[in-house]
């Protein structure tokens, strides 16, 4: 493995271990569905993209990543077999699906391919609430651009951003978001989650006491005065 990529995953599982969020990794990828990614789709995915997957063949529906859009938005890695299945949703990619995907912007980036928000030779790698966000591996740059550059598909407004000139500067960027917006991007860890029920819902003040000698998070004591607020306010009426 590439001493970078493997630098950067261990920052992402330091990252997310320090949040309390689940790193457990799912199986290999096998040699098999890389073959058939290639077979079906003509894009052979580079070497460090196919390690990261052999690390761990998705993120068992955990967000990992994030990626800067028109916004910035969490990600879950899927795995190859169901990204492969994402991408066969819009095959034979014939005009009928470039016509129907058009995009008119002329603020695309120069170094992706204009006029069209699907393309054979883009692969999903990751995404977020179902495809509105949805990460992709560029087979098919321009001439200003890099083979396995990293884009990003973003709906409403359907538009397509330049991410990163490859798969490792992708995960050092995704990591740089994940550290300094980690309140925003990623769940409360499940034990949490019951706390803060078990605080707002019940009004077990024990629980409260304890969470906040912890040296609560930002984003959890937001939660907490925001759920006590709503409750007050809802008591008051």
């Amino acid at each position: 493995m590439n001493s970078e990529l493997k630098t950067q995953i261990d920052r992402m599982k330091s990252i997310l271990a320090e949040q309390k969020q689940n790193t457990a990794r799912r199986k290999s990828a096998k040699s098999q569905i890389f073959k058939k990614i290639e077979t079906e789709t003509g894009i052979v995915l580079d070497e460090d993209t196919q390690e990261f997957f052999r690390y761990s063949n998705g993120s068992n529906g955990e967000c990992w990543a994030a990626v800067k859009s028109d916004q910035i938005q969490p990600l879950t890695f899927t795995s190859l077999e169901e990204a492969l299945k994402d991408w066969r949703r819009f095959s034979p990619y014939d005009k009928s699906v470039y016509d129907e995907w058009k995009d008119d912007s002329k603020k695309r980036d120069v170094r992706i391919r204009p006029l069209f928000l699907r393309h054979k030779l883009w692969f999903p790698l990751a995404d977020f609430k179902g495809g509105s966000t949805q990460l992709l591996y560029d087979a098919d740059p321009t001439k200003r651009g890099r083979f396995g550059q990293i884009i990003v598909y973003q709906h409403d407004p359907d538009a397509i951003y330049y991410v990163a000139e490859s798969f490792v500067e992708f995960l050092k960027k995704s990591n740089d978001l994940l550290e300094k917006n980690a309140d925003d991007l990623l769940p409360f860890p499940e034990e949490i989650q019951d706390v803060v029920w078990k605080v707002c819902e019940v009004g077990d003040l024990s629980q409260l006491k304890e969470l906040l000698a912890k040296g609560t998070p930002l984003k959890i004591k937001r939660t907490l005065f925001d759920e006590s607020y709503s409750l007050l306010e809802h008591a008051a009426i």
